[in-house]
């Protein structure tokens, strides 16, 4: 809050407009917040964030890792140094990651670069890799051998 620099107040969406205004990207949304204390005024303005959905234990990957065809979405996973194409199920992708519901374990990595390296898809598996660690230049596609 503008009038209330470092105070939080937690509280639930009650209505909202289904128009969003495209040149600021807002929407008109009506909150009810607990305020024993009458700090809060009627027409006060507040910057927030909304929690769409909150999952502790969701598996997320970079949308790097994920191969978006018109069969579904693939991830390459590394298997006694082999690239193996495993078909996965997504819901929520952000841009930056998205969570894997089914499809890959919590243990086992994916591969980020070169996924579009294979030609056809009788060699979607099987082809020699050579993992590099997140500490290692992952944007050199270099960096990954298949």
């Amino acid at each position: 809050m503008d009038g209330l620099p470092g105070r939080n107040f937690d509280g639930k969406i009650t209505r909202f407009s289904y128009s969003l205004d495209d040149p600021s990207k807002t929407m008109l949304a009506e909150t009810e917040l607990l305020n024993p204390k009458l700090e809060l005024r009627p027409g006060m303005y507040a910057i927030v964030k909304i929690g769409i959905e909150r999952k502790e234990d969701a598996l997320l990957v970079p949308v790097d890792a994920l191969l978006i065809e018109k069969s579904g979405v693939s991830l390459f996973t590394i298997a006694d140094n082999k690239a193996k194409k495993d078909s996965g199920e997504n819901r929520f992708n952000d841009g930056i990651n998205a969570e894997i519901l089914s499809g890959l374990k919590s243990d086992q990595s994916v591969i980020l670069i070169g996924k579009r390296r294979w030609p056809t898809a009788s060699q979607s598996s099987g082809g020699q890799v050579r993992a590099k660690t997140s500490n290692s230049n992952l944007q050199d596609p270099e960096n990954i051998q298949i």
